[in-house]
């Protein structure tokens, strides 16, 4: 059963991850997107834990994330409420040819998300092409938040390493 957030209408879960669940929501009637603990029956020190990862994740105002809008618990269960983020998927953009300096201006914005992110002690765990989104404008990208944000081991930058390599090399191959 989904927890009843007030004010929010859940319409579609978007992603799974290690300890979270992902939903395309409405807030007041505006978009957005609302993550939970994906076993809402966990032990406390779980919950506790998701919390707490939630507070670092309203912390980092610039690490290509989506803004926190609102963090919360409805009986037992917390949630964290994010902005919907415009843009257009990273694997769309590869679809068309990619000039040298689009490229490297994207490796360079993807790499600086990572490096914010892994700076506030997280590890992103799932990074894939699917998962970011480049600006309209292509000034900046944002990574999508699937539910599996970790700081937990056995996850550290090298998952992300390896990831942004493979993202980087399907950049290059356009």
């Amino acid at each position: 059963m989904l927890a009843r957030i007030p004010e929010v209408t859940l319409l579609e879960e978007v992603g799974r991850g290690q300890g979270s669940v992902v939903f395309r929501a409405l807030h007041r009637g505006v978009a957005c997107t609302v993550k939970l603990p994906s076993d809402r029956s966990a032990s406390p020190a779980r919950s506790s834990s998701f919390e707490q990862d939630m507070l670092q994740l309203a912390r980092l105002t610039r690490a290509g994330l989506p803004r926190v809008l609102q963090l919360g618990a409805t009986l037992d269960t917390p949630y964290a409420i994010f902005d919907q983020v415009d843009g257009e998927p990273l694997t769309a953009l590869l679809q068309r040819p990619l000039e040298d300096a689009a490229a490297i201006a994207l490796a360079r914005a993807l790499t600086a998300c990572l490096q914010r992110l892994h700076e506030a002690g997280f590890v992103h765990g799932a990074l894939k092409a699917e998962q970011v989104l480049v600006a309209p404008d292509g000034s900046h990208v944002t990574l999508l938040d699937t539910g599996t944000m970790s700081r937990r081991v056995p996850l550290d930058i090298r998952t992300d390493t390896c990831a942004l390599g493979l993202v980087l090399h399907d950049c290059a191959r356009q």
